[in-house]
C-alpha cells in the first residue's frame, strides 16, 4: 500500500521546504485502491482506459479540423461567422496546452510534476476544445452540403421549367 509522500527523502525534504507543510498520508489513504469496494474500481478503470483509447484519436481528429477551420477563414464569406468559433477553440486548445506545457516546466526545473493529478487538469480543456471543434466543422460541412444541394436543386427546377 503506498502512502501520499512517495519519493526519495530529499524530494520530501525539498516539498517541506516548499511548502512549509508536513506531509501527511490522508491523501494516500483517502485515494487507496484498496479501499474501493469492486463497483467503483471497475468505474474508474472503464473510464481510464475511455479516455487511454478514445481521446488520442479524437484529440487528432480535433486537431485536423482546427486546421480546416483556420482555412475556412480565409473565405472573406465565412470569416464573421467562424471566427467567433475558431477563437474559442483556439482558446481552449491553449489553455491545455499551456497547463501541459506549465506541468513538463515543472517537471524539468523543480520536482516530479508528471503525475496523473497534475496531468488531469489539462484534460477537460482538450475535451471541450475536441468536441467543439468537431462540432463546429461538422456543421459546417452540413451548411456547405446543404447549400450545394439547394443550388443544384434549384438549377434542376430551373431546366425544367425552361423545357
Amino acid at each position: 500500500v503506498s502512502e501520499a509522500s512517495t519519493g526519495d527523502a530529499q524530494r520530501i525534504a525539498d516539498f517541506k521546504k516548499i511548502t512549509h507543510e508536513n506531509i501527511n498520508s490522508e491523501v494516500g489513504e483517502k485515494w487507496n485502491l484498496s479501499q474501493l469496494n469492486s463497483i467503483q474500481l471497475r468505474v474508474r478503470l472503464l473510464i481510464h482506459k475511455a479516455y487511454q483509447w478514445f481521446f488520442p484519436p479524437l484529440f487528432i481528429l480535433a486537431v485536423l479540423a482546427f486546421v480546416f477551420l483556420t482555412v475556412r477563414l480565409f473565405d472573406i464569406t465565412k470569416r464573421n461567422s467562424l471566427l467567433p468559433a475558431w477563437i474559442l477553440s483556439l482558446s481552449m486548445l491553449l489553455a491545455g496546452l499551456s497547463r501541459l506545457a506549465m506541468i513538463s516546466y515543472m517537471q524539468v526545473t523543480q520536482f516530479n510534476a508528471l503525475n496523473m493529478h497534475y496531468i488531469s487538469t489539462s484534460y477537460p480543456f482538450l475535451l471541450l476544445f475536441s468536441s467543439f471543434t468537431l462540432t463546429v466543422v461538422l456543421n459546417e460541412i452540413r451548411s456547405v452540403r446543404d447549400k450545394n444541394h439547394d443550388r443544384s436543386s434549384s438549377q434542376e427546377n430551373i431546366i425544367s421549367k425552361s423545357r
